[in-house]
């Protein structure tokens, strides 16, 4: 028992040490130029509390996410801790970002193995579906759009890896496609040559291709 807490308070140290000249930083600047500091600075003042609230919660938080699931998890780790900071940034995350930062590194870590194990595509959906789980126990109102899009985009690259499809595009029916030719051949008799333009470049955005023949308007799809 007493093996295990020195492990895990070694483990503790090294997501804080890396870092500790982040925290000394903070405390000069914090003993010298807050309002009844030494020296009170209002432009080094302004330093203080973006330290406290988001660099060092970062530092940490990345710096575990490194130590469990390397540069990758370093990325989601600090991705993680941004979240559970912008839920309310009143209250500093050191905490949070000593157990969000392994934990996001974890699950890289998992996927990572399973995808060194002969392409273990189990055990790799497997750590997409608990980084899945993560995402939506911490999915609140709060959160912003930043850390959900972020979040979404690993999690929408690790699917790509296995070949998992997450965003199936919508195909435009041929209907609406007829539709759409027809409201450009009446701009182009309109002599509304604008219109037809942006007809053409949104079916093309589309994946539809016009060609103009003498036979009428040809499509395909691209």
């Amino acid at each position: 028992m007493k093996n295990k807490v020195q492990r895990f308070g070694k483990f503790l140290s090294g997501m804080v040490m890396p870092n500790i000249g982040a925290l000394i930083a903070f405390g000069f600047l914090a003993a010298l130029f807050i309002d009844t500091g030494w020296i009170p600075n209002k432009g080094f003042n302004s330093m203080v509390g973006p330290m406290l609230t988001y660099l060092i919660p970062v530092l940490i938080a990345s710096t575990g996410g490194r130590m469990i699931g390397g540069d990758r998890g370093r990325v989601v780790g600090a991705i993680a801790v941004i979240g559970a900071i912008m839920s309310n940034t009143e209250i500093t995350m050191l905490m949070a970002a000593m157990v969000m930062g392994p934990l996001a590194g974890c699950c890289i870590k998992k996927f990572d193995e399973a995808m060194d194990d002969d392409f273990n595509t189990a055990d790799a959906i497997s750590a997409i579906f608990e980084l899945v789980k993560f995402a939506n126990s911490n999915t609140k109102e709060a959160r912003s759009k930043e850390f959900l899009q972020c979040l979404k985009d690993k999690i929408v690259t690790l699917s790509d890896i296995c070949g998992l499809i997450v965003e199936k595009k919508q195909e435009i029916l041929d209907k609406d496609i007829e539709a759409m030719i027809e409201e450009r051949q009446a701009a182009r008799k309109a002599r509304n040559f604008q219109r037809a333009d942006e007809i053409r470049n949104e079916l093309l955005e589309k994946g539809i291709v016009l060609e103009d023949t003498r036979e009428g308007v040809k499509w395909k799809r691209a």
